[in-house]
């Protein structure tokens, strides 16, 4: 995950060959990655709810497969002919700039979501927690 940021880097603004043999990489070991933590999760299910309390049974396990699942629906959508035209077409082109670049340079935004939802995780946990406890 914390190479994230520079694969969509990479894959945005210096589009080609190389970039998008990354991102297909880095895609397929987020779903063998995903995989790995339903599989442990079932075999050697936490002690405690690693999440909280409150927190129904199948939650961990419903996270994972979801991550698991969009992680499969973008590699989908890489490997799609036009997406791969696009990549080898861009191969020895310069760079492009924020605003040349794919959905204008507002893919940086989803870069910054994606770093706030990291650094907030235990907070959003702690209010999902509180509020399965209120359902309870």
């Amino acid at each position: 995950g914390l190479l994230a940021p520079l694969i969509v880097f990479m894959m945005a603004m210096r589009p080609s060959v190389l970039s998008y043999a990354l991102g297909v990489s880095f895609f397929t070991f987020g779903i063998v990655d995903f995989t790995n933590g339903m599989v442990v999760e079932a075999l050697y299910p936490p002690h405690f709810p690693p999440l909280g309390e409150n927190m129904p049974a199948g939650f961990l396990r419903g996270w994972l497969f979801g991550n698991m699942m969009l992680e499969i629906v973008a590699l989908t959508l890489l490997l799609t002919p036009a997406v791969r035209r696009y990549f080898i077409q861009a191969e020895g082109g310069s760079g492009l700039s924020f605003k040349d670049s794919p959905m204008a340079g507002k893919w940086i935004w989803v870069l910054v979501f994606g770093a706030l939802n990291g650094i907030f995780f235990k907070a959003q946990a702690a209010a999902m927690n509180a509020m399965f406890g209120m359902l309870n």
